[in-house]
């Protein structure tokens, strides 16, 4: 709880740039908190850790689906010539 506390105190001083820190400071917390639990329970559950890798798998793949949407994006403004 601590940790909550502390990341969400670090919005108080950013004025214009509260907006994208807040955003950082979900993703850290979904990061250390939410997902190791969710690698530790699926790991459990299977009685095998193997199982729980799908958990970092599954966020990597995310990361490489906006990546990949980014850069079709990008192509799509060097093309048209924005």
């Amino acid at each position: 709880m601590l940790l909550i506390t502390c990341l969400f105190l670090g919005l108080n001083y950013l004025n214009e740039e509260s907006e994208y820190a807040s955003r950082l400071l979900i993703m850290a917390v979904v990061g250390g908190i939410i997902l190791p639990w969710c690698f530790g329970y699926l790991s459990h559950e299977s009685s095998n850790i193997q199982h729980g890798y799908f958990v970092p798998l599954f966020c990597f793949g995310t990361v490489l689906a906006f990546a990949i949407y980014e850069l079709k994006q990008s192509a799509k403004k060097i093309h048209s010539g924005i």
